[in-house]
């Protein structure tokens, strides 16, 4: 069964970059680690909103970054320049590789349509300063996010209801085994589903 994409990944979907005019920086132009707080969309299912906890890692000269989601003995990475992303399963000693074409359609609550981005102010975040920016969803719900200067996102709501915030956030370089597959995984390739349009 093909993975889902995690609150964070789904998060990061919420802005789309925009090709001209005032708009945030979304990808991270220096390595960082980053402990999240993911908590669940108000919902007839959820009105409790329970909150988790999610880390990601960023390589930036590699293009690659790496999710840590609430998910025992799971993990991910998505390279940027190879196009996939390789979803770690250390009960099955597994290393599942993906298009990332296949996962980046997946976007999550809010996923902004890349209309227009407005500035709202500045606030503080796990310490670091960082410009909020309002835009729309494709349902014209609004969406504030709080990102630095430097492409890190510190807190998204949706609605009016955070959905994802920063606990911990820390500058520096990671080992290369950080987003590197296990010794001893077995790299498995799912098969491309064929274009129903296809003869």
């Amino acid at each position: 069964m093909r993975p889902l994409p995690t609150a964070a990944l789904a998060a990061f979907s919420l802005l789309v970059l925009t090709a001209a005019g005032d708009a945030p920086l979304m990808t991270p132009s220096r390595d960082v680690d980053v402990t999240y707080t993911i908590t669940a969309p108000v919902s007839a299912t959820t009105p409790a909103r329970p909150s988790l906890t999610e880390r990601m890692r960023w390589d930036t000269a590699g293009g690659r970054y790496r999710v840590d989601p609430p998910t025992p003995g799971m993990w991910m990475v998505v390279d940027e320049h190879a196009h996939t992303m390789t979803v770690m399963r250390e009960a099955e000693h597994e290393a599942l590789v993906m298009p990332r074409s296949a996962t980046s359609s997946h976007a999550g609550p809010g996923a902004a349509s890349g209309r227009t981005y407005e500035r709202r102010g500045t606030d503080t975040v796990a310490g670091q300063p960082c410009t909020v920016w309002r835009t729309t969803d494709d349902h014209g719900t609004e969406v504030l996010s709080c990102i630095t200067a430097d492409g890190v996102l510190l807190r998204a709501s949706v609605g009016g209801h955070t959905v994802i915030e920063a606990k911990s956030v820390a500058y520096g370089p990671e080992p290369a085994s950080v987003f590197a597959v296990p010794e001893g995984f077995r790299v498995a390739h799912p098969p491309v589903m064929p274009s129903p349009h296809a003869p």
